[in-house]
């Protein structure tokens, strides 16, 4: 789905309504990977992708796997995931009039958009 500069689409091996829980939203030079509505990757145009260490579980452990090809030892705390998306998003959320500088804004956005999709009508 494309709402505007947005998109909004599924990752990994997954179909059906078990695809609703891996999404991904791409916004202009960010890419969000989400398991569930956690915010547990992203990438910004000119830095590497930045994977959240799994502190959740087997199946947010499957997730990870299937946005990094199961890179583990890449994967960062939780410490360092929340630095990160500052120093790479904080001026780009910024620059875009999104005053925030944490994975929560994110977050709050995949909600909003998984309000409008359970109300749009599809036919």
């Amino acid at each position: 789905m494309k709402i505007g500069g947005i998109s909004v689409g599924t990752y990994g091996p997954y179909d059906g309504n078990y695809g609703t829980h891996c999404l991904q939203l791409d916004f202009g030079p960010l890419t969000a990977w989400f398991s569930y509505r956690t915010l547990v990757a992203f990438q910004v145009l000119g830095h590497a992708r930045v994977v959240h260490e799994n502190v959740w579980g087997p199946t947010t452990g499957r997730h990870l796997n299937a946005i990094d090809n199961c890179a583990k030892s890449a994967r960062v705390p939780a410490a360092q995931f929340e630095q990160l998306y500052t120093e790479q998003c904080g001026t780009l959320l910024a620059a875009l009039s999104l005053a925030a500088n944490s994975p929560k804004l994110l977050t709050l956005l995949m909600e909003r958009v998984g309000e409008n999709s359970q109300g749009a009508s599809h036919g």
